[in-house]
């Protein structure tokens, strides 16, 4: 994957504080079209090196930093075809008020508050320039509480966490999350198969043992019906995590939840939202993950827009170059 999962995230923050800032009507279609970026307040954009695996660095006018990082670099003349994977350095200041629903508002926030002022949080600075000048919240530990796809509301998981954004900036510009669940990480991004796949790697990256660690990695596309589109993905991760059949997981990648005699009596068509076909993917073990792959790689699941996912080591990564013979 990228160097950045292994690097340092301090010293990564303080080399993109300094590099220039480019207007925002300057992005590539590909960010344009994007719902997360519209809904981001995108200011501008840092263009990096082309043989660099980061390429791109969103900068919100709340302080955040969305970095876009490629996985090869052969995908760099290939940008329309793939959706960039997303990872997020959240603000110092967060709004625990954008959160959660505005019926609960003082209620929530009390509460959020009280479950973040728990943690433990390195704090730096990073740069005077005007559009980084707040100081970024580096955590010591992963926080258990995760954004789940677009959705505002903060309810119990089956173990009793609390889906919870990691409390930083608005709740668009939080684009990728992890939660520690113990023996379990969920690693999940809003509208692309690209980071949730490459679970394992950053679990390693945050110190766990990938012989020991199963992994519930998921990814959620956004839809302009949010409602809708929360309830489907809630539903299929419930489905998923009730279940280690591999069957029915597989089928249940693109069809929003469904079962396989339900994705047949519906037509068979893969579950679509306005941005990517929904993707979700679960691996308690490898061989779970490898069929995935396999089955995705072979275009039998009704996926179009990903049959580029290949396997490599213990996670998956997109490259917009790589097919299939």
């Amino acid at each position: 994957m990228s160097n950045f999962l292994y690097g340092s995230i301090p010293l990564m923050a303080e080399k993109i504080s300094r590099l220039p800032l480019r207007p925002a009507e300057e992005l590539p279609d590909l960010y344009n079209e994007s719902l997360i970026i519209r809904r981001g307040h995108l200011i501008g954009y840092i263009p990096f090196h082309p043989d660099a695996t980061i390429l791109t660095c969103m900068c919100f006018e709340s302080g955040g930093i969305g970095l876009s990082v490629y996985p090869s670099l052969e995908i760099a003349d290939s940008l329309k075809n793939i959706h960039p994977v997303r990872f997020l350095i959240p603000t110092y200041e967060y709004r625990t008020y954008r959160l959660l629903p505005d019926k609960d508002i003082k209620r929530n926030e009390r509460e959020a508050r009280k479950l973040l002022n728990n943690r433990e949080f390195e704090v730096i600075d990073v740069s005077e320039e005007p559009y980084m000048s707040r100081r970024l919240k580096m955590f010591s530990r992963i926080l258990p509480y995760m954004k789940y796809g677009n959705s505002l509301n903060a309810y119990p998981l089956g173990d009793g966490y609390l889906q919870l954004a990691l409390g930083a900036l608005e709740i668009s510009d939080i684009l990728l999350c992890v939660e520690d669940h113990g023996n379990t990480v969920v690693v999940s991004d809003e509208g692309c198969a690209g980071p949730v796949i490459t679970a394992k790697r950053i679990a390693k990256y945050f110190g766990y043992k990938s012989e020991n660690l199963g992994v519930l990695a998921y990814c959620e596309a956004v839809s302009l019906d949010e409602e809708s589109t929360m309830y489907a993905a809630s539903e299929t991760n419930k489905l998923h995590l009730m279940s280690d059949d591999p069957d029915k997981i597989k089928y249940s990648i693109t069809t929003g939840g469904r079962t396989k005699e339900e994705h047949a009596s519906q037509g068979g068509k893969p579950y679509q939202c306005p941005v990517q076909v929904v993707h979700s993917m679960i691996a308690y073990n490898d061989a779970i993950l490898a069929t995935c792959a396999e089955e995705c790689m072979k275009g039998t699941l009704g996926c179009t827009d990903h049959k580029s996912l290949v396997m490599e080591e213990y996670g998956l990564f997109m490259r917009g170059t790589e097919r299939r013979p």
